[in-house]
């Protein structure tokens, strides 16, 4: 994704703009992976989880 094209809405950033995006997050059943899920559920949509890592310098 170049740039911020479609992701910025009236009020700032806006999940839904990133819908097609591939996203890199914690492993599955930890708060910041749940986080993510409620989110973007809340946009309309699921988080494409291309990697999973607790270890933020792997990423």
């Amino acid at each position: 994704m170049t740039g911020n094209a479609g992701i910025t809405g009236r009020c700032g950033p806006c999940l839904a703009g990133l819908s097609r995006a591939r996203w890199i997050t914690s492993r599955e059943g930890t708060a910041g992976a749940l986080s993510l899920a409620r989110l973007c559920a809340a946009a309309g949509f699921e988080a494409a989880a291309a990697f999973r890592s607790d270890n933020g310098r792997t990423a």
